[in-house]
């Protein structure tokens, strides 16, 4: 099950994690809480951010 960690440092950055995610599915889930931060009046600004080996990563569906 995908899990998002999020860490306020002691100066007010926040790290935000993406823990068993597959594919870009991390990254809308990271949008959709940016849009949240936004409605709450919480200014978002990404100053770096880093994909893991994860997102590189497909699904394959079988046909039955």
């Amino acid at each position: 099950m995908p899990v998002t960690r999020i860490l306020v440092t002691n100066d007010g950055k926040v790290i935000v994690e993406g823990i068993n995610y597959v594919g870009g599915q991390c990254l809308a889930d990271l949008k959709k809480l940016q849009e949240v931060l936004r409605l709450l009046g919480v200014e978002v600004k990404v100053e770096s951010q880093k994909l893991k080996p994860e997102a590189q990563t497909t699904y394959e569906v079988a046909e039955q």
